[in-house]
């Protein structure tokens, strides 16, 4: 895992310094290469996973001397590539074993790859670059744009600090309050964009061109897989294989262990494969009202693991509270990276990577808003007068349900029923804020089967949710301590699997993520698997009533003033609607 930032201009800016600002991503090393004009500059900071010699630092040469690349991530099936296209290299690295297989086989091989990678080559005779971004989009990759100058980084803030000035992109506005992220492609800023995730890029004379080399939707067959033990076996099969996969280090790794059904059985299946007890790694807050360590260290001994545990004050969390904030370089508030901030900076002091359970709530429908996505479709006719009723109830609960009745069309309901689960602005609400009209761009994409309403929910989540915040959330929370997070659940097999599942076997005799909890009692009792679902998240609604960093914008006083109202009454599902402002006027 490594941070990786390049330029190309007539005299570039870039220089040791600016990749030193991508420093905690890659402790290990750091330098800086460019062409023989200096037009072309390619800068790398190393985290030491695998082979940890010298040799394989970056910026990496072909052997031809043709090629120079940086590359950030993890090839595990790097191995295979090597024996199967005999591929003769200099080194026991990944790093080398990628660019020697995408020279020799070629570029559109990238398919071939099983990992989590962000990478840039240039090919010094034809003067191109080109780039790729994982399948799932677990790796970063931000690149600015402006006709004249192309850069590209891990992280917004080394690249805001390599172009200079830029402008605040104010359309995206009305999505970070509907969304609480900015998706994929968009940033806060002008000219700066996320490369899309499965993607590839070649800049060329001065222009750039992406293609998509997988989609998700590519890999929905026609019907579904019935069968319950065959799924069950196919499943743990796939999933088992990738944590195998993931566990190849030659540094001390762990788990993060939550005490949920993902977690728990991404530690269960690397415990049965090690010959030693695997760490673990949890984190409980002060004034939760759900506290999941006691389940987490059942699950530990239960395992025979090693469990370490840190107990996170609310002052600790309100000291840290700006650079959580400040952390992506962009609006965001998913509050959840407060205790993966603090879980990673736990688990750092011993070691350096992690296997981390992202992905399984989307993939085997963990979240409620699966159920509200099929009562939605089949109340449609009636929500008007659904969401009437329920408002005039007085009751904060029903508020919160008409909010989610209240839908504006059927093409943006999968995108509003999100928004409403994460208590956050309503199309209506945003209009009337911005007196702009505003229109969510996602929409169902055509698919080989139509999906029932909870599939379209979930496919939302996968190429939204998980990717643009989720997956954002966990790179740099466990790259700000240097530290690299592994998610088994999203090897790209499995994903394929999981969107031609019955969804009537994710979730099956009212039980979420069926599959993985049957999975789970091959490792554990029943009393730590089927019980209510937690979450991972600090107490911010209780503790936004006396949370004051910083004047709300004079732009949003206004709002913010008539919601604070309703909430300090009663109304605490509010509060992501105050911390969004608040996150707002923090970057404006």
């Amino acid at each position: 895992m490594c941070g990786i930032i390049g330029s190309v201009s007539g005299r570039s800016l870039l220089n040791k310094s600016i990749v030193d600002t991508l420093f905690h991503r890659g402790p290990d090393s750091g330098n800086l290469w460019q062409d023989s004009k200096g037009k072309t500059v390619f800068g790398h900071r190393r985290l030491s996973i695998i082979d940890l010699a010298e040799a394989a630092n970056q910026p990496f040469f072909s052997i031809s001397g043709r090629y120079v690349m940086v590359y950030n991530g993890e090839v595990y099936n790097y191995r295979d590539l090597v024996s199967k296209n005999s591929l003769r290299l200099k080194t026991q690295s990944d790093t080398e074993a990628l660019l020697e297989f995408l020279v020799q086989e070629g570029f559109d091989q990238i398919t071939q790859l099983n990992g989590m990678f962000a990478l840039a080559i240039y090919d010094k005779e034809t003067d191109e670059i080109h780039l790729f971004r994982d399948r799932l989009g677990i790796k970063p990759l931000y690149y600015y744009h402006d006709g004249n100058r192309f850069a590209f980084a891990s992280e917004l803030p080394a690249l805001k600090e390599l172009i200079g000035d830029v402008e605040i992109n104010q359309d995206v506005i009305p999505l970070f309050l509907h969304r609480g992220y900015i998706p994929e492609p968009y940033t806060f800023y002008k000219n700066i964009y996320k490369f899309p995730a499965g993607a590839y890029g070649l800049y060329k004379n001065g222009k750039l061109t992406i293609k998509k080399y997988w989609r998700p939707e590519d890999h929905i067959t026609e019907t579904v897989l019935h069968s319950e033990a065959q799924v069950l076996q196919k499943v743990e099969e796939l999933l088992r294989d990738s944590v195998q996969m993931r566990l190849m280090s030659d540094v001390p790794f762990g788990t993060f262990l939550s005490g949920g059904a993902d977690s728990g059985l991404i530690t269960a299946m690397a415990a049965d494969q090690l010959k030693e007890p695997i760490l673990t790694f949890n984190v409980s807050f002060e004034d939760a009202a759900f506290d999941e360590s006691p389940f987490a260290k059942a699950m530990a001994d239960h395992l025979g693991a090693k469990y370490h545990h840190i107990h996170v004050t609310r002052k600790e969390v309100m000291d840290n509270l700006e650079q959580g904030i400040d952390l992506l370089g962009e609006p965001f508030i998913d509050s959840s990276v407060f205790p993966t901030m603090a879980v990673s900076k736990f688990a750092a002091q011993h070691v350096k990577m992690v296997l981390s359970g992202d992905g399984g709530d989307e993939l085997f429908m963990g979240y409620g808003a699966y159920t509200w996505a099929d009562r939605m479709t089949k109340y449609w006719p009636y929500r008007k007068v659904l969401t009437m009723a329920l408002r005039a109830s007085g009751k904060t609960r029903n508020k919160r349900a008409a909010n989610v009745f209240d839908a504006p069309s059927k093409a943006e309901l999968f995108a509003h029923i999100f928004s409403q689960e994460q208590n956050l602005f309503s199309r209506k609400e945003i209009e009337r804020i911005s007196n702009k009209e505003f229109i969510d761009p996602y929409s169902p994409s055509k698919k080989a089967r139509d999906f029932s309403p909870a599939e379209e929910q979930a496919f939302f989540d996968l190429t939204n949710y998980l990717k643009d915040d989720l997956l954002v959330k966990v790179d740099r929370a466990s790259m700000r301590y240097s530290l690299e997070a592994r998610v088994p659940f999203l090897d790209h097999r499995l994903v394929e699997l999981s969107l031609n599942i019955d969804p009537k076997l994710k979730r099956k005799n009212r039980e979420s993520k069926y599959l993985i909890k049957k999975i789970m009692e091959r490792y554990y009792p029943n009393e730590l698997i089927y019980r209510q679902k937690w979450g991972f998240s600090i107490p911010l609604e209780k503790w936004m009533k006396e949370y004051h960093p910083y004047r709300v914008s004079a732009v949003y006083e206004k709002p913010y003033n008539e919601i604070n109202r309703n909430y300090q009454s009663g109304d605490d599902y509010l509060y992501n609607r105050l911390y969004a402002l608040k996150v707002l006027s923090r970057y404006i």
